[in-house]
């Protein structure tokens, strides 16, 4: 680095540990591209590069669209990237140490976030994951899952936040659309779990009359 002929275009990877140069210095031809080590006193932080394909949820086909990395419990913006015109693959680098939500977001669409745990990484990461997006459509279930309520309890937890909001956006998005709250996968919650979902819409200011509890059989 730093020869007295042409270098440009140094570049560090992800890992932090190699960095890259184009240099005519001990070139074949007019120049090539060179791999040095860098001191473990100049490496940026490692990070993490979450990568894959956002989908249709029914039939698999890429779906173009904006990919948001938050950062968790208090949803901060870490990053933002455009899924690929023709596979509708994506690539998003985060830092480590902390926990994250990715999710995708296009209209028509109800999206499943993807969260991972990165407070116990310390060396650079990739990490496959695969977003799914959900047709809205008349009758359609979209299941939230159990993993949105503290265990044994109808309190919903942390994790619960980011799918409720994104439902609450749709809702207000489109004031003719009603939902079913469903928990009849916890049997043992199932009104109590109803209700703490029904509660948190009304505290987002939404009617009572757009989400409606599901009738129990007697």
């Amino acid at each position: 680095i730093n020869s007295p002929l042409n270098d440009v275009a140094l570049s560090a990877d992800a890992s932090g540990e190699y960095a890259y140069i184009s240099s005519t210095e001990g070139s074949v031809g007019e120049s090539d591209i060179f791999r040095v080590t860098l001191p473990q006193s100049i490496r940026s932080q490692p990070v993490a590069i979450v990568y894959g394909r956002v989908l249709d949820a029914q039939n698999n086909n890429p779906i173009i669209t904006t990919v948001n990395g938050l950062e968790l419990p208090k949803r901060l913006a870490v990053g933002s990237t455009l899924s690929g015109i023709n596979n509708g693959a994506f690539a998003l680098t985060i830092p480590l140490g902390s926990k994250y939500e990715i999710s995708a977001k296009e209209k028509g669409y109800f999206a499943l976030a993807e969260r991972l745990d990165l407070t116990q990484k310390l060396a650079f990461n990739r990490i496959e994951r695969n977003l799914f997006l959900f047709p809205i459509k008349l009758g359609e279930p979209i299941r939230l899952g159990n993993r949105y309520f503290e265990q044994g309890t109808a309190e919903l937890n942390v994790d619960a936040l980011g799918e409720l909001e994104k439902m609450t956006g749709l809702l207000s998005e489109n004031p003719g659309m009603k939902v079913l709250v469903d928990a009849t996968y916890s049997k043992t919650l199932q009104t109590e779990r109803e209700r703490s979902i029904s509660f948190y819409l009304y505290t987002q200011g939404l009617n009572p009359r757009m989400y409606l509890l599901k009738p129990k059989r007697k």
